[in-house]
């Protein structure tokens, strides 16, 4: 959302590079997050089950089938 705000709101070069450095955390730790997920559908055969069941759903992406664990 700080990158959607105009650019003369943040001409401090350090409060980008603040911004810029939380972002890629964030970024980051949604993507650890993810696999941690993955993994999870993976190691148990139920939900290794319901996810390729859902996965032949049409439309139904993997952020659906997280949010269902």
């Amino acid at each position: 959302m700080q990158k959607q705000r105009p650019a003369s709101r943040f001409n401090n070069t350090e409060i980008r590079k603040s911004i810029d450095e939380v972002i890629a955390l964030l970024k980051r730790q949604s993507r650890k997050v993810e696999g941690e997920i993955a993994s999870m559908l993976d190691n148990c055969a139920l939900w290794a089950k319901l996810a390729e069941t859902w996965r032949e759903v049409k439309r139904v992406a993997a952020q659906t089938l997280a949010h269902a664990i």
